[in-house]
Protein backbone atom coordinates (compact mmCIF):
# COMPACT_ATOMS: atom_id res chain seq x y z
CA UNK A 1 0.00 0.00 0.00
CA UNK A 2 2.76 2.25 0.90
CA UNK A 3 4.47 1.95 -2.14
CA UNK A 4 0.92 1.97 -4.20
CA UNK A 5 0.66 5.45 -2.78
CA UNK A 6 3.91 6.41 -3.66
CA UNK A 7 2.85 5.54 -7.71
CA UNK A 8 0.10 7.91 -6.88
CA UNK A 9 1.65 10.83 -5.36
CA UNK A 10 4.05 10.84 -8.38
CA UNK A 11 1.35 10.36 -10.76
CA UNK A 12 -0.18 13.58 -9.18
CA UNK A 13 3.38 15.16 -9.52
CA UNK A 14 3.10 14.49 -13.23
CA UNK A 15 -0.15 16.07 -13.78
CA UNK A 16 1.21 19.17 -11.98
CA UNK A 17 4.40 19.04 -14.58
CA UNK A 18 7.02 18.48 -11.88
CA UNK A 19 9.08 15.89 -12.96
CA UNK A 20 11.84 15.82 -10.21
CA UNK A 21 8.21 14.97 -8.04
CA UNK A 22 8.09 11.97 -9.90
CA UNK A 23 11.05 10.93 -9.96
CA UNK A 24 11.81 11.22 -5.95
CA UNK A 25 8.30 10.07 -5.34
CA UNK A 26 9.02 6.64 -7.83
CA UNK A 27 12.37 6.13 -5.57
CA UNK A 28 9.90 5.94 -2.33
CA UNK A 29 9.07 2.30 -3.82
CA UNK A 30 11.00 -0.52 -2.16
CA UNK A 31 12.67 -2.85 -4.60
CA UNK A 32 10.59 -5.97 -5.06
CA UNK A 33 7.54 -4.72 -3.50
CA UNK A 34 5.22 -4.27 -6.36
CA UNK A 35 4.35 -7.34 -8.56
CA UNK A 36 4.58 -7.17 -11.95
CA UNK A 37 2.00 -4.79 -13.04
CA UNK A 38 2.87 -2.05 -11.07
CA UNK A 39 5.86 -2.63 -11.08
CA UNK A 40 5.39 -2.29 -15.31
CA UNK A 41 3.26 1.17 -14.15
CA UNK A 42 6.25 2.71 -12.06
CA UNK A 43 8.78 1.89 -14.57
CA UNK A 44 6.79 3.36 -17.53
CA UNK A 45 6.59 6.55 -15.78
CA UNK A 46 10.30 6.88 -14.52
CA UNK A 47 11.34 6.13 -18.34
CA UNK A 48 9.03 8.62 -20.10
CA UNK A 49 9.99 10.85 -17.40
CA UNK A 50 13.65 11.05 -17.98
CA UNK A 51 13.01 11.01 -21.66
CA UNK A 52 11.18 14.49 -21.17
CA UNK A 53 14.03 15.21 -18.88
CA UNK A 54 16.42 14.58 -21.82
CA UNK A 55 17.71 11.42 -20.01
CA UNK A 56 16.92 8.60 -23.21
CA UNK A 57 19.71 6.68 -23.25
CA UNK A 58 18.48 5.49 -19.04
CA UNK A 59 14.47 5.52 -20.48
CA UNK A 60 15.70 2.76 -23.02
CA UNK A 61 17.42 0.39 -20.84
CA UNK A 62 14.43 0.46 -18.02
CA UNK A 63 11.75 0.16 -20.78
CA UNK A 64 13.56 -2.64 -22.31
CA UNK A 65 13.89 -4.53 -18.72
CA UNK A 66 9.94 -3.99 -18.24
CA UNK A 67 7.93 -7.78 -18.30
CA UNK A 68 5.86 -8.52 -21.37
CA UNK A 69 2.42 -7.59 -19.64
CA UNK A 70 -1.01 -9.49 -20.60
CA UNK A 71 -2.33 -5.99 -20.97
CA UNK A 72 -2.13 -5.38 -24.83
CA UNK A 73 -3.11 -2.02 -23.91
CA UNK A 74 0.00 -1.21 -21.16
CA UNK A 75 2.16 -3.18 -23.33
CA UNK A 76 1.46 -1.42 -26.67
CA UNK A 77 2.07 1.87 -24.29
CA UNK A 78 5.39 0.83 -23.46
CA UNK A 79 6.17 0.49 -27.32
CA UNK A 80 4.74 3.18 -27.64
CA UNK A 81 7.61 5.04 -25.54
CA UNK A 82 10.16 2.74 -26.80
CA UNK A 83 9.94 4.30 -30.13
CA UNK A 84 9.56 7.79 -28.60
CA UNK A 85 12.92 6.98 -27.49
CA UNK A 86 14.35 5.55 -30.32
CA UNK A 87 13.29 9.09 -31.95
CA UNK A 88 15.14 10.99 -29.06
CA UNK A 89 17.99 8.80 -29.90
CA UNK A 90 18.15 9.83 -33.57
CA UNK A 91 16.66 6.46 -34.93
CA UNK A 92 14.68 8.18 -37.63
CA UNK A 93 14.53 5.60 -40.33
CA UNK A 94 13.58 2.49 -37.39
CA UNK A 95 10.55 4.73 -36.09
CA UNK A 96 9.14 5.52 -39.10
CA UNK A 97 9.00 2.11 -40.70
CA UNK A 98 7.41 0.91 -37.02
CA UNK A 99 4.84 3.37 -37.35
CA UNK A 100 1.59 1.63 -39.56
CA UNK A 101 1.84 -1.27 -37.74
CA UNK A 102 2.24 0.19 -34.28
CA UNK A 103 -1.02 2.44 -35.26
CA UNK A 104 -2.66 -0.04 -36.26
CA UNK A 105 -2.48 -2.51 -33.17
CA UNK A 106 -2.89 0.44 -30.91
CA UNK A 107 -6.20 1.41 -32.49
CA UNK A 108 -7.22 -2.37 -31.90
CA UNK A 109 -6.84 -2.35 -28.70
CA UNK A 110 -9.79 -0.64 -28.43
CA UNK A 111 -8.94 2.50 -25.97
CA UNK A 112 -10.08 5.21 -28.26
CA UNK A 113 -7.93 7.91 -26.44
CA UNK A 114 -5.13 6.00 -27.13
CA UNK A 115 -5.49 5.67 -30.72
CA UNK A 116 -6.14 9.35 -31.08
CA UNK A 117 -3.16 10.02 -29.33
CA UNK A 118 -1.08 7.41 -31.35
CA UNK A 119 -2.15 9.09 -34.84
CA UNK A 120 -1.59 12.30 -33.95
CA UNK A 121 2.15 11.65 -32.85
CA UNK A 122 2.45 9.50 -36.12
CA UNK A 123 1.08 12.70 -37.89
CA UNK A 124 3.74 14.70 -36.38
CA UNK A 125 6.70 12.23 -37.27
CA UNK A 126 5.54 12.21 -40.65
CA UNK A 127 4.78 16.09 -41.20
CA UNK A 128 8.48 16.24 -39.92
CA UNK A 129 9.58 13.79 -42.53
CA UNK A 130 7.88 15.36 -45.58
CA UNK A 131 5.10 12.75 -45.70
CA UNK A 132 2.70 15.67 -45.74
CA UNK A 133 -0.29 13.30 -47.10
CA UNK A 134 0.54 10.54 -44.48
CA UNK A 135 0.24 12.48 -41.77
CA UNK A 136 -3.01 14.62 -42.76
CA UNK A 137 -4.23 10.92 -42.97
CA UNK A 138 -3.41 10.04 -39.37
CA UNK A 139 -5.05 13.69 -38.46
CA UNK A 140 -8.46 12.89 -40.62
CA UNK A 141 -8.42 9.50 -38.80
CA UNK A 142 -7.74 10.74 -35.17
CA UNK A 143 -10.55 13.28 -35.73
CA UNK A 144 -13.25 10.31 -37.10
CA UNK A 145 -11.82 8.33 -34.10
CA UNK A 146 -13.30 10.97 -31.27
CA UNK A 147 -16.41 12.27 -33.34
CA UNK A 148 -17.44 15.33 -31.06
CA UNK A 149 -15.31 14.56 -28.74
CA UNK A 150 -12.59 16.67 -26.80
CA UNK A 151 -9.30 16.55 -28.98
CA UNK A 152 -5.61 16.27 -27.30
CA UNK A 153 -5.35 20.01 -28.15
CA UNK A 154 -1.51 20.37 -27.88
CA UNK A 155 -0.85 17.46 -29.53
CA UNK A 156 -3.34 18.26 -32.42
CA UNK A 157 -1.75 21.72 -33.14
CA UNK A 158 1.75 20.13 -33.16
CA UNK A 159 0.63 17.64 -35.71
CA UNK A 160 -1.36 20.29 -37.95
CA UNK A 161 2.06 22.36 -37.79
CA UNK A 162 4.24 19.53 -38.80
CA UNK A 163 2.32 19.60 -41.85
CA UNK A 164 1.61 22.91 -43.06
CA UNK A 165 5.96 23.34 -42.60
CA UNK A 166 5.83 20.32 -44.85
CA UNK A 167 3.82 21.83 -47.50
CA UNK A 168 5.76 25.08 -47.02
CA UNK A 169 3.35 27.34 -45.51
CA UNK A 170 5.39 28.15 -41.98
CA UNK A 171 2.94 31.50 -41.37
CA UNK A 172 -0.04 29.17 -40.73
CA UNK A 173 2.16 26.64 -38.58
CA UNK A 174 3.48 29.16 -36.49
CA UNK A 175 -0.10 30.66 -36.05
CA UNK A 176 -1.31 27.08 -35.13
CA UNK A 177 1.12 26.85 -32.48
CA UNK A 178 0.99 30.14 -31.49
CA UNK A 179 -2.83 29.63 -30.93
CA UNK A 180 -1.79 26.36 -28.85
CA UNK A 181 0.30 28.13 -26.46
CA UNK A 182 -2.41 30.80 -25.28
CA UNK A 183 -0.45 32.07 -22.97
CA UNK A 184 1.34 29.17 -22.04
CA UNK A 185 4.77 28.64 -20.93
CA UNK A 186 6.15 25.58 -23.60
CA UNK A 187 7.60 22.76 -21.81
CA UNK A 188 5.49 23.21 -18.35
CA UNK A 189 2.64 21.72 -16.84
CA UNK A 190 0.97 18.43 -18.17
CA UNK A 191 1.57 18.64 -21.56
CA UNK A 192 5.01 19.70 -21.46
CA UNK A 193 6.11 16.04 -23.73
CA UNK A 194 4.50 17.24 -26.42
CA UNK A 195 6.27 20.90 -26.51
CA UNK A 196 9.20 19.13 -25.14
CA UNK A 197 9.69 16.70 -28.37
CA UNK A 198 8.66 19.52 -30.58
CA UNK A 199 11.39 21.90 -29.49
CA UNK A 200 12.98 22.47 -32.81
CA UNK A 201 9.42 23.11 -34.53
CA UNK A 202 8.57 25.72 -31.71
CA UNK A 203 11.75 27.44 -31.25
CA UNK A 204 12.15 28.29 -35.27
CA UNK A 205 8.51 29.29 -35.80
CA UNK A 206 7.83 31.40 -32.68
CA UNK A 207 11.08 34.02 -31.46
CA UNK A 208 8.58 34.59 -28.78
CA UNK A 209 8.48 31.07 -27.21
CA UNK A 210 12.42 31.08 -27.67
CA UNK A 211 13.41 31.93 -23.56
Amino acid sequence: AVAIAAIGRAVIADLAGDDDGVLAHLDEVEPAVLDHGWAGVAAWLRAVTLTGCGRPGEALGILDAIPPSPDPAFALTVEGARQAVRWSLGHVDEVVAAIPSLVERIAAAGIAQNAVVARLQAAYVLGLIGDAAGARRYIDEARSALGDGPYPGTQLAMAEAAVLVATGDEPAAAAVLDGALAGRTPGVGDDRRVWRNGLALTYLLLPSARE
